[in-house]
């Protein structure tokens, strides 16, 4: 019996693990259009003080 108990904080850890992984992953997700429309804007504004410079 003892030497199953080892596996306890193991099984604890690895789960702990997959639920941040998962929970990153799934911010990341959500924050990705923005992140998409964030960098499209400062494209625009490059492109807008580059034609204005001219």
């Amino acid at each position: 019996m003892r030497k199953y108990l080892i596996y306890i904080p193991i099984t604890v850890g690895l789960v702990l693990i997959l639920v941040f992984v998962i929970h990153t992953f799934r911010i990341r997700k959500e924050e990705y259009p923005y992140e998409l429309q964030r960098e499209k804007m400062v494209a625009d504004q490059i492109v807008a003080r580059g034609v204005k410079d001219e």
